[in-house]
Parts: structure tokens; C-alpha cells; sequence
């Protein structure tokens, strides 16, 4: 073939090879989205929260119509947030819209921005300065920030350092209270005592159990935290209240501070326990408690049983014996009815409590005694020794039921009496440094005794915390925190606003969960029917059962009447594995659906795509050639 031969072909090659490319260009992004399907579908997020949902609760509305300073709130944000990670990218987007109400409801006084935060740029620096903090993703060689500052006229700013979703149902709270925080412009001086605390250095003032990290929850909660020595005769001044914390064998001169401090009208949070889930939790036996404090709670019309433990076998979680799944009557789960009316405990759902005791009360002159929360009237009692060797036929054997509610949590408010007749210290040199001795309450003061102590401890009320990061990653499983809280603004009269957690605030769902849920619902209807069939013939067949157990000598009728409902609930459990099978398919066929659609869609999309870039850069190159001719 002749070179000339060649060149006459040239413009047909051009144009196969030019196809070519077309369809090898089509085939690629037709398998690419073949590959891409799954990823999509898990990585395309729905925003499917009610407008509603981004409402204020009444607390938070009531404190911003009072506010009168202004708050300045910053959201600090990975400038690649939406790339990285679609799903914190999501959450952003929703605390931005949250803040928005925040604003609208502020009366102008509650301002927002939004600062992207470069890498290596002021913007970090800023982040880092206000107190955010960054936090790995997945593959932990990228960091970005999410979180949030608020700062108030004078300057001073409080953080939520990492805004995580998983504490999403947390968020109003945690902005509510460090508003309320700036808004009171001082912060309250919380006391602690406890075994669990020890003097250190001033850069560390406080060491407590790996696992009771509510300090550092109090802290975050705007208290000032100071520790006590079991050894003074006399709490410092400008203490707002004491925290006894799991007290062991309390020394006298201790108790005697206690006693003088109520005197003066202080306030008192005492969280006992009659077996410390927490500090035996590597022990093989039972170790006796005492807790050195009861003459103090006698003084004041309450008994506590340190021998005994409650259980309650309608409000408990689950536990597993010899494999199995039980309801454990000692692991509390309190709601309901069984919580009170009261400004402490309003807005609390669930409180969780391990191995709890109970109190006992009598009325007092000039005090008021009040159920803060109980077990509910299906409970029993057991001597708390015979946890030392625990196990389910034990239990059945050691636990008895009573059929009466115990007090949980107690709170006694008035003119209280000293334990003391005459002082316990009489040292001119620390006489002097001391208020005078009181017989009788020179003030109302206020005592809150609650009965364990394990309901602080971070496994009763904190998912998955790792114990390098701060407080705000946790997410709450429980209203124990929020109740310790509520309990101590109440005592100290701090007005910092606890707002209740609002469960599903946000709902987003994947591409995979809406297939999933319209799947699911295209068998909802005929799944309920057949639930609710296995449920009522399953009853029946109990009935049944008991009756066939209760004549020596069943008749014919009677096996064939039960043989009949065992093969009918057969049928019914079929059934609901032939449905779980639909399910199961129809949301395939949505899958196959949508990857269909991108298997067609993107390509022409794309291809469309480049057609009309192709053509606006030769409309660009065209207009610019003219120019350079004239």
C-alpha cells in the first residue's frame, strides 16, 4: 500500500479511532459506576429532619429572652470537611442550622460565624487558641476540626472542643449551659471529698479512679473544683457546696466538718453505696463497707442499710448467666412514675444505677424530706454478702421480693441540729480560723444522699470513651450526669441551664437505609399481621399448656388442639422468614434500579458534560483567535 493510500485513509482511522475512545470512555465509567454504587449509596446522606426538631426547648428560650450580654459563638470547620468525611460534614451543617435558631431567638444578642479552618493558616491557629481541638479520621493520617467557641463581652471563652454526632441528642444542652456559664459571670466552688481524691501537684490538683471521670463532667459544667482533706476540722470559706463522694470509714473531725457546714446553711451532695460495682470490679470477693457518715444521716431522720441491696425486677437491664440473657434485679434502670416531680429531677428520663442501697426516713422538725427517685413497688431486697458468690440459682435463692418501692434518692431541706454537743477541736490557734460552733442552724441548709455511687462511674452513663480525649466525646447513654447536675445547680442555686436530651433532633439516612426502609415497608403491614398472629396463638399454646399439665390424662382432643397451634405458629414463623426473604430482594431490585441508572445516567452526563466544555473552550479559542486578528 502506497503512502498516498494511507493518507486517503487517515480521516476514516481518525474518526474509528475517535468512536473508539467514545465507547472505551463509555464502557470505564459504565463499570466505574458499577463499582461506585455501593460507596454512593452509603456515602449519599438524606437530610430527613422535621423542621420542629430544630426548636428550642422552653429552658433555653426562657434563658435567652433574659440574656443581656452578648455571646459571640464561633463554629470552627475543616475547610475539606465535606470531602473527608460526609458524614461529620452533615453534622455540621446541622449545628450551623441549630445556631441559626439560637441567633433568632437571641434577640441580636446571641451573634454566629462560621470559620473554615486551613491547614498551617491563622484560621488553625485560632481554632487551637479558643480551645478546638482536632481529632483523626478513619484512616488516621488526616485530622480536621469540628467544634465550637463562645465568648462573652469581657473576653472570657468556653469550648466544646469536638462536636461528634453520636452526641447529637446532647448539643442543645451542652450550648445552653456554657451560655448560662457566661451569663453568670462567676463560677460556682464545688467541695470534694472522697477516697477516690488525692492532693497532687498544681498542675494536676486532682487524680481520681480511671473510670470516674464526672469530674472532669463537672468541670466542663462550669464548677471550679476544690479538694478537701478528710482531716480539717472546718470546709473553707466560699465553698458553695460538698460533694462526699463514696466516703470510707470517714474520720470524726470530718464528720464534725460536715455537721458545722450544714450549721451555716451549707449544702451537701452524699453519693454512698453498699457495694462499689466500680472499686471491686477485679476482686473475687465481697470486701465489708462502712462508711463512717451514718451517725450524720441518723442526726437528720435517714437510715441507710450498707448490708443490703435492692433490686427491681420490673425497671432493670439485662445481664448474661450461663449465657443467657436476663432482667438483673440489682442493675437499675429508674423512670417514669418512679422519678419525681421536682426541680432536680425534672426532665429526667432514665437513671442507671449498679448495686444500689436504700433509704429509710423519718419527718424531722424544721426539715423537709423528699423522694428524689425510688425502685418501683415490684422489688426485693438481698444481703449484700451474698454477692460474693453470685451466680443465677444463688440469686433466685438469696433474692427475695417485698412488693414495696425504696427510696433511691433522698433530699432534706431545712434548720438542721448538730450532731455535736461542744466542738471537737479546741486548739486556740485553729479556733480562730474557724466559724463559731453552732448547735442549730444559724441558716437552712440542704443535705442530698443517694444510694450508689456507681452511677457516676463513666460504664453506667458514657459510650466508648477513650480516656485520652476530653469530655465532650462522650455520648450519654443514660441521665445519670445530667441528674448529678441538675442536683448540684439546685444546691448551689447556680441557675445554670439543663436542658432534657431531644432524641432525634437530627435524622439523616443513607441511600442504603431509605432502600432499606422502603423496602421494609412494602411488607410492614403483612409483618405486623403475622407478629401479631405468633404472639396471640403463642399465648394460647401457654394456656393450653398449663391446662394439658394440670389432668393426669390428656385427651386425644387436647394433644391434637395443641399439635394444631404448633404447626400454625410454624406456618407464622415461615411466614416471617419468607418476608424477611421479599424484604430482602425488593431492596436488591431498588439497589439494581439505582445502579442501573448510573450505569446509563452518569455516562451520558458525563459525556454530555464534556461535549459542552468541549464546545464552550472552542467558542473561547474561536472568540480569542478573532480578537488576535483585529
Amino acid at each position: 500500500m502506497s503512502i498516498k493510500g494511507v493518507d486517503i485513509l487517515k480521516p476514516c482511522l481518525g474518526k474509528n479511532i475517535k468512536i473508539g475512545y467514545f465507547v472505551l470512555g463509555i464502557v470505564v465509567l459504565s463499570l466505574a459506576s458499577i463499582a461506585g454504587v455501593s460507596l454512593v449509596a452509603d456515602g449519599l446522606y438524606f437530610d430527613m429532619t422535621p423542621e420542629k426538631s430544630l426548636s428550642l426547648s422552653e429552658e433555653t428560650v426562657n434563658m435567652l429572652q433574659k440574656q443581656d450580654k452578648a455571646i459571640v459563638i464561633r463554629l470552627f470547620i475543616s475547610e475539606k470537611l465535606a470531602k473527608k468525611n460526609p458524614e461529620l460534614n452533615m453534622y455540621a451543617k446541622d449545628v450551623s442550622r441549630l445556631l441559626g435558631t439560637y441567633h433568632k431567638e437571641g434577640k441580636g444578642l446571641i451573634k454566629t460565624a462560621v470559620v473554615e479552618v486551613e491547614p498551617f493558616s491563622s484560621s488553625q491557629a485560632e481554632a487551637e487558641k479558643a480551645g478546638i481541638q482536632k481529632f483523626a479520621l478513619s484512616d488516621g493520617r488526616e485530622n480536621v476540626y469540628l467544634g465550637m467557641s463562645l465568648t462573652d463581652e469581657r473576653g472570657r471563652t468556653l469550648a466544646i472542643p469536638r462536636l461528634i454526632p453520636e452526641r447529637r441528642d446532647e448539643l442543645e444542652s451542652d450550648i445552653s449551659r456554657l451560655i448560662s456559664i457566661l451569663a453568670a459571670g462567676r463560677q460556682p466552688r464545688l467541695g470534694v471529698l472522697s477516697p477516690y481524691f488525692r492532693a497532687a501537684n498544681e498542675k494536676d490538683p486532682l487524680r481520681y479512679a480511671e473510670n470516674m471521670p464526672f469530674v472532669n463532667e463537672l468541670s466542663a459544667g462550669g464548677y471550679e473544683i476544690v479538694s478537701l482533706s478528710s482531716s480539717a476540722p472546718a470546709i473553707p470559706e466560699g465553698i458553695d457546696a460538698v460533694l462526699l463522694f463514696y466516703p470510707l470509714n470517714l474520720d470524726r473531725i470530718a464528720v464534725y466538718a460536715l455537721d458545722q457546714y450544714l450549721m451555716w446553711g451549707g449544702k451537701i451532695m452524699i453519693m454512698l453505696d453498699t457495694f462499689a460495682e466500680e472499686r471491686f470490679r477485679d476482686k473475687e470477693k465481697y470486701i465489708g463497707y462502712r462508711s463512717g457518715i451514718q451517725q450524720l444521716l441518723n442526726n437528720s431522720g435517714v437510715t441507710y442499710r450498707e448490708d443490703i441491696l435492692v433490686g427491681d425486677n420490673a425497671n432493670s437491664r439485662t445481664r448474661i448467666f450461663d449465657e443467657h440473657y436476663i432482667k438483673y434485679p440489682f442493675w437499675l434502670k429508674i423512670s417514669g412514675d418512679n422519678i419525681a416531680d421536682h426541680p432536680i429531677t425534672r426532665g429526667i428520663n432514665e437513671l442507671y444505677l449498679n448495686y444500689s442501697g436504700f433509704f429509710e426516713y423519718v419527718s424531722k422538725e424544721n426539715l423537709e424530706t423528699t423522694v428524689l427517685f425510688s425502685t418501683g413497688a415490684d422489688s426485693g431486697a438481698m444481703l449484700t454478702e451474698k454477692t460474693a458468690d453470685l451466680n443465677y440459682d444463688n440469686l433466685l435463692k438469696n433474692y427475695a421480693l417485698t412488693n414495696k418501692k425504696y427510696p433511691l434518692a433522698l433530699l432534706i431541706e431545712g434548720n438542721f441540729s448538730s450532731l455535736f454537743d461542744q466542738p471537737l477541736v479546741w486548739e486556740q490557734s485553729i479556733l480562730s480560723s474557724m466559724s463559731p460552733f453552732l448547735k442549730s442552724s444559724a441558716d437552712k441548709g440542704a443535705l442530698l444522699v443517694v444510694g450508689d455511687s456507681d452511677m457516676a462511674g463513666a460504664f453506667l452513663w458514657d459510650a466508648g470513651r477513650d480516656k485520652k480525649h476530653g469530655v465532650y466525646d462522650a455520648a450519654t447513654i443514660s441521665d445519670n450526669i445530667r441528674f448529678m447536675l441538675k442536683a448540684l445547680d439546685y444546691l448551689m442555686q447556680s441557675n445554670y441551664v439543663s436542658v432534657s436530651r431531644k432524641e432525634k433532633r437530627f435524622e439523616h439516612k443513607n441511600l442504603s437505609e431509605v432502600f432499606s426502609a422502603l423496602a421494609a415497608d412494602s411488607y410492614g403491614d403483612q409483618k405486623k399481621q403475622i407478629t401479631s398472629d405468633l404472639i396471640e396463638i403463642r399465648q394460647k399454646m401457654v394456656a393450653a399448656g398449663e391446662r394439658l399439665q394440670a389432668v393426669p390424662l390428656p385427651s386425644i382432643k387436647q394433644i391434637k388442639e395443641i399439635e394444631e397451634m404448633q404447626r400454625k405458629i410454624t406456618e407464622l414463623e415461615e411466614g416471617l422468614r419468607r418476608i424477611e426473604y421479599l424484604t430482602e430482594e425488593k431492596y436488591q431490585d431498588y439497589l439494581f434500579m439505582f445502579a442501573l441508572l448510573m450505569v446509563v445516567l452518569l455516562p451520558v452526563l458525563s459525556v454530555a458534560a464534556a461535549r459542552i466544555g468541549y464546545f464552550c473552550y472552542n467558542r473561547y479559542i474561536q472568540r480569542k483567535a478573532k480578537e488576535f486578528v483585529k
